[in-house]
């Protein structure tokens, strides 16, 4: 029997964080509140560009003023309530209409069809503007070459959304690559904008997200009531696999991956904070148990997590046994001082745990709205393996459906 030949995903090393110059937020919660804020002032005054270099400041002026934020970043701020007023008129420029000055995503930039352009200088952007081939422009590079680069851009009158380095010196500068990634997928096919994270924040029911310290491979539950986290981080550090996402998250001064390699259905940690009624949604049918990890997986934990941490490691090698401790749970096997409603996923529908085809994830999704919706009503339909029910020990005996 020949053997399957295995391409190993590239080891990509923990990107090294650098300080942010001073006039730049220090972390990226920070930077990504003054960007909402920028957006949310945009969509309120109904900016209209292209701004002026006096409108600009003016501008920038009143964002500080009326959401009391730290006059330091003054700059950085500017180049977001510029982006703030360009961001739908780029959003309605095809890709091949645009340039992209930027070095971090060139071949995925070409991909989609931009002329991609790694170098600096305002003259040869508006060199090539002037060509008639371009109708937009994304850049990336340091706030004093785009404040630099603004008069050029204002006299051209064309779509341009800047995206700042964190440094102002050219050695192991940063960036937000989040923010370039979602710049040049933007499209006005597409109208949805970045989850609000001020919303989040501020609704009355705190969002706990599940991930695991890289060091130590065990749980550790974030707040979104906490105003210190860096919220986009931990959202993206909750969903960082190992073995499939290129490096962990870092938040702090540690580093997080998916809070599944520990607790992927932290019902007992619902319990152990006092909540007594429990809805679990699962991505498994109802018969599903978790395997220990095969071959391939202990060899990919072992050349690609154990150097991070061998805690991590271990952790990984023994996910499947609290995904079914949970599954227990959820099922009635174990007992648990919570009422419990667990939602399966019905095993006739054509959807695995790792599809990605969101026309077969939409009509999935349809589905097994339509499913519930019916169970919910009463109506007379074949039985579907779909819903179970845990009561506490107090409240009667165990019922399914």
């Amino acid at each position: 029997m020949q053997l399957p030949i295995v391409q190993l995903p590239r080891a990509v090393p923990v990107p090294r964080e650098r300080e942010p110059q001073p006039n730049i937020p220090p972390t990226r919660g920070e930077r990504e509140r003054y960007k909402a804020l920028a957006e949310r002032y945009a969509d309120t005054v109904r900016l209209v560009p292209p701004l002026t270099f006096e409108e600009l400041r003016r501008h920038t002026d009143a964002v500080i003023a009326r959401y009391d934020l730290d006059p330091r970043y003054r700059d950085f701020l500017a180049v977001l309530v510029n982006n703030a007023a360009w961001r739908d008129h780029l959003a309605a420029v095809p890709y091949e209409r645009r340039l992209c000055s930027i070095q971090e995503l060139q071949e995925e930039a070409e991909r989609l069809g931009y002329a991609v352009l790694v170098a600096e200088g305002s003259a040869i952007v508006m060199a090539i503007i002037q060509t008639g081939k371009i109708d937009a422009i994304v850049g990336v590079s340091c706030l004093n070459v785009l404040e630099r680069a603004f008069p050029y851009m204002e006299a051209a009158a064309i779509p341009g959304v800047a995206i700042p380095l964190l440094q102002d010196d050219c050695k192991n500068t940063s960036v937000d690559m989040e923010w370039i990634w979602d710049v040049i997928h933007l499209t006005g096919e597409d109208r949805t904008y970045r989850l609000d994270l001020d919303r989040l924040r501020e609704n009355g029911t705190p969002l706990y997200i599940v991930a695991t310290e890289v060091q130590t491979g065990r749980e550790v539950l974030f707040n979104s009531h906490d105003r210190e986290l860096d919220l986009l981080a931990a959202l993206k550090a909750s969903a960082a696999l190992p073995i499939l996402y290129p490096h962990p998250v870092r938040i702090g001064d540690r580093l997080y991956v998916d809070g599944g390699v520990v607790d992927a259905i932290p019902i007992e940690q619902a319990m152990h904070d006092g909540y007594t009624d429990l809805l679990v949604v699962l991505t498994v049918p109802k018969t599903y148990r978790a395997k220990p990890p095969g071959a391939l997986e202990r060899f990919l934990a072992a050349r690609l997590l154990r150097p991070l941490s061998p805690d991590l490691e271990r952790a990984f090698l023994h996910r499947h046994e609290a995904y079914n401790r949970a599954l227990d749970l959820a099922l009635g096997r174990r007992d648990a001082p919570a009422n419990i409603v667990a939602l399966f996923l019905d095993p006739r529908l054509p959807l695995r745990r790792l599809t990605t085809d969101t026309r077969l994830l939409k009509r999935a999704a349809i589905e097994m709205g339509r499913l519930i919706f019916q169970l919910f009503a009463g109506e007379e339909r074949e039985p579907v393996e779909l819903l179970h029910f845990v009561k506490r020990p107090d409240c009667g005996s165990t019922e399914s459906r």
